[in-house]
Formats: C-alpha cells, sequence, structure tokens
C-alpha cells in the first residue's frame, strides 16, 4: 500500500504535467496565429535601436488568443468588437499585439465628435480639479479630466484648428494633437485595448487609439500609428504654447469666458462613416519625427 506521503507526491507530479501541458498549448497557438513571435520574445532589440515590437512579460490564454485574432484571406485581424465586422488589420504590426490587454471593444469609451460646451460662469468645478486647456485663436476651452476619464478623447475644432484631446487614466497621459495629417482631418477614437512596453513611459501600460477614416490603430507613448495603411505615420502634439495642464482655479483665473466641456453628453456611435485610403503622397513614415506627449505639468500654463 502507498504512503500518504508517496501519493501526495503522486499528486504533486500530476499537477506540474498538466501545468507544463497547458503552457504548450498556449506556446502553440502564440506561434500559429503569430509565427516567430516568441522568437522574437526571447531574443528582443535593445531599446536604443527605436524598435518598440519587444512585448512586456504579458500572456494570454490560448482560448483569449482564439477569439481575438483570426484569419482571412492572408490577413490577420484583432477583434475590435462583438459583430464580426468589426475588427483591425494587423497584418503588419510594429508592435506586438499578441500582447494587447484588455480588448473591452472600440466603443467602450465613448469618443466625442461634436462636444457641446457651457459657459465657465456655469460650471462648478472644485480649485484644484485637474483640467487640459487649450486656447487657440483666443477660443479658450477647457477639458476637466473628470470628463475626459468618461470619453478618453475628445474630437474639437478650437479657433479652426481640428485637434483631440486625450486622456488615459493608467498611463496618466493627457494631451493635445493634431488631427489634420497630410491633406485629411482624421477622427480618432479608443480601440479598446492597452499596450506597455518596459522601455517606453515607465512601462505603464496606456490605450491604443484608432481613426475612424483608416481604422489604424496609434500608440500614443511612441507617437505613430502602429498598424493599418497609416502605419509609422507620426502622431503630433500640438504646440505647448497654445494648450495646458492645469487647474480649474488658474484657467478660470486667467479667462473666464472660457466654455467647459458640458457633462453627461449623450454619444451614439455612428453606424457608418466614410472611410479614407492615403495616396501615394500622402506624408506618413517619411514625415517629420513624431512629438510624444509631456508628462503632466511639465508644459507652461497657457
Amino acid at each position: 500500500m502507498n504512503s500518504p506521503d508517496h501519493r501526495s507526491g503522486i499528486a504533486l507530479l500530476h499537477v506540474l504535467l498538466a501545468a507544463l501541458f497547458a503552457l504548450a498549448l498556449t506556446y502553440v497557438a502564440i506561434d500559429q496565429i503569430f509565427p516567430g513571435a516568441l522568437n522574437r520574445f526571447r531574443a528582443p532589440k535593445i531599446d536604443q535601436s527605436g524598435d518598440f515590437s519587444r512585448p512586456p512579460g504579458y500572456h494570454n490564454g490560448m482560448t483569449a488568443l482564439r477569439q481575438r485574432f483570426t484569419r482571412d484571406q492572408g490577413r490577420v485581424y484583432l477583434s475590435a468588437g462583438p459583430a464580426p465586422e468589426d475588427r483591425f488589420d494587423i497584418t503588419d504590426c510594429s508592435i506586438q499585439a499578441v500582447f494587447l490587454e484588455h480588448g473591452l471593444g472600440r466603443e467602450h469609451f465613448p469618443a466625442l465628435i461634436e462636444p457641446l460646451f457651457i459657459p465657465s460662469s456655469r460650471e462648478e468645478l472644485h480649485d484644484d480639479e485637474m483640467v487640459i486647456a487649450v486656447n487657440i485663436n483666443n477660443d479658450v476651452r477647457v477639458y476637466p479630466v473628470s470628463q475626459l476619464t468618461k470619453h478618453e478623447v475628445v474630437n474639437d475644432v478650437v479657433g479652426g484648428r481640428p485637434i483631440f484631446i486625450a486622456y488615459c487614466v493608467l498611463a496618466d497621459l493627457g494631451a493635445v494633437y493634431d488631427r489634420t495629417i497630410g491633406d485629411h482631418t482624421f477622427t480618432f477614437a479608443v480601440s479598446g485595448y492597452t499596450y506597455s512596453h518596459d522601455g517606453v513611459w515607465d512601462a505603464r501600460p496606456a490605450f491604443v487609439l484608432w481613426d475612424r477614416d483608416t481604422q489604424s490603430l496609434w500608440w500614443p507613448p511612441v507617437g505613430r500609428a502602429v498598424s493599418g495603411s497609416m502605419i509609422d505615420t507620426p502622431l503630433h502634439v500640438t504646440d505647448p504654447a497654445l494648450w495646458s495642464q492645469t487647474t480649474w482655479q488658474q484657467i478660470r483665473d486667467q479667462h473666464p469666458n472660457a466654455r467647459v466641456l458640458k457633462e453627461l453628453q449623450d454619444h451614439q456611435p455612428p453606424i457608418y462613416w466614410p472611410q479614407y485610403t492615403p495616396g501615394d503622397d500622402q506624408p506618413r513614415a517619411t514625415a517629420a519625427e513624431p512629438t510624444i506627449a509631456p508628462r503632466w505639468g511639465d508644459n507652461p500654463d497657457l
């Protein structure tokens, strides 16, 4: 008869074998969907090379991987929502898409397209509440962080200039970006995914954006598109002299006529939006280098 210690040893061996089998299945799933991805993970390029493809130490289970990625006519797609047609083409991707996290759906945080504002005299924010303030051609608008956390992206036109305001609570990244690239004005939103890299932004996870026009993915911490037809196109932070990360008291005292983003705005995601195909003359990777958002409070007040 086997002793209790002997039976415990056999049980432990079974647990270890099951864990190794599960790890092997995960390895096979990753290698099938992204051939060679694990080889790149084992032999990453150094951070100084400017290559941001090295993934963080994060693994998904095989079931999640198969639900998230699909192949169709030689292309690789990343799920963007519950419907089969909701997907991003990531066949050519400059980050390791297999290490994207969350996948909440691209309308989980409803980006504003036509934001509404109220006069500052009607706003009841606390004096020390954080805001992003924009002043372009004396058109002063205030975007409270408390509202930005609900939408994460606000597309707007301030003083005649198309911009978008973005705030990621996970990375504490708040900035204003230009929406016009080349001869086209883009509309941005949140993809529902986050990504991190141990050599970028203190390895904090940050949102991955997408544009409605080409459905390309953009990662603000590296300041460029990372997939789709706009891949490697720089994402430019609006001139810091035109906006600031500040407090409600400072902006209210300096600009009493400023307008403030209205709370509780209803948003119905558009069912259809025009698609844009960049031409051969569209400036992308050959354009000026991207600009990276400043750390909170690093840029001067208005």
